[in-house]
């Protein structure tokens, strides 16, 4: 616990007291905001980030940052030199680091106005993020194809239930279809297909952002969007954050076809996706989510036939709204080859 002269004497948990002595401001008032403290300065709202990480690791992220705004990617937090000229200080508590504060408000995943801006941030951000180059970088995640794995493993467990199972039958016939999904989400993300993204990412040398949701986005108050959490950035397949994004957008909107084919649009417009791109994303989405986890729900409650027809009914249902915004989706990589 420290205090610090120019807060009148409040407490300020977990900031040791010279450290923001080294910037060029005074602080008159510390605001707990999430993961990160407000900052209320002479020269106006500052965002300080405490972490517990390697130098290597804060490293990357200052020269990642560095890069995405040297590629013309606005609005996302830059490192404010200290007056003696470093981006962040090394305290016995971690790391400390200075950025601008985003006035706004979180992004609404049920404004499409929102939700279509943010899909073209996101397509800034990936084509800023090509050409970051780190000498000496360990394998990249993208080489390890974590997601394929995991869908092939989920796939092997719902193929090897189905066998086990013989009534009811409207249960046997759920796994059976889920299972099919399954399967054909494990095989693309597994296939030939992979290899190439993958080869075609790595010449790229570009990053995802690793945590691209309502968290991270700020609705400005002049109507632009701001991206934050930088320091989630990975060497992943790009895709994982359209994906990711996607999927929780539709889920919020019911799987609006309009606004998924908003979203899908607008990125293509700056950063655009190839028929490959296309398929995997198709693939991806595919997979039935959330269905092993509502089986174990069914099975810990000890659910009755009725409970666990009416539940698998609902979710078959937000499956088949799913599936109609995918026919839409071919229907637009079917466009891209014609020249969309």
């Amino acid at each position: 616990m420290e205090v610090r002269d120019t807060l009148d004497g409040k407490l300020v948990f977990n900031i040791e007291l010279p450290v923001l002595d080294q910037w060029d401001f005074k602080v008159f008032d510390v605001i707990p905001q999430g993961k990160v403290i407000k900052l209320e300065t002479d020269v106006g709202s500052k965002c300080l980030e405490i972490r517990t990480l390697s130098p290597n690791a804060v490293f990357r992220i200052f020269l990642m940052s560095e890069h995405l705004s040297q590629h013309g990617l606005k609005r996302i937090p830059r490192f404010i030199r200290t007056r003696y000229g470093e981006p962040y200080i090394k305290t016995g508590k971690g790391y400390y680091w200075v950025s601008d504060w985003f006035h706004g408000r979180p992004v609404n995943y049920q404004d499409q106005n929102d939700m279509v801006k943010s899909a073209r941030k996101l397509a800034e951000f990936h084509m800023a993020s090509k050409g970051f180059y780190l000498p000496g970088e360990e394998e990249a995640t993208y080489h390890q194809n974590y997601r394929g794995i995991k869908f092939l493993n989920m796939a092997c467990q719902i193929v090897d239930l189905k066998s086990q199972i013989r009534k009811p039958a409207f249960f046997r016939e759920s796994l059976r279809i889920m299972a099919e999904r399954m399967i054909y989400a494990a095989k693309i993300l597994t296939g030939s297909g992979y290899g190439q993204l993958r080869e075609k990412y790595k010449k790229e040398q570009g990053f995802c952002h690793g945590a691209f949701n309502r968290d991270h986005l700020i609705m400005g108050n002049s109507g632009e969007v701001y991206l934050t959490g930088l320091s989630h950035w990975n060497r992943d397949i790009r895709l994982w954050d359209l994906t990711d994004f996607l999927f929780s957008v539709g889920q919020e909107n019911q799987w609006d076809r309009q606004l998924f084919q908003k979203i899908i649009t607008n990125y293509h417009q700056i950063c655009p996706l190839l028929p490959l791109e296309m398929n995997f994303l198709q693939g991806y989405l595919f997979f039935p989510f959330g269905y092993w986890e509502l089986l174990q729900d069914l099975a810990q409650k000890n659910a009755g036939g009725e409970e666990t027809k009416d539940r698998l009914a609902a979710y078959w249902e937000q499956e088949e709204k799913k599936e109609k915004c995918l026919i839409d989706l071919w229907k637009l990589k079917e466009g891209m080859l014609g020249g969309w």
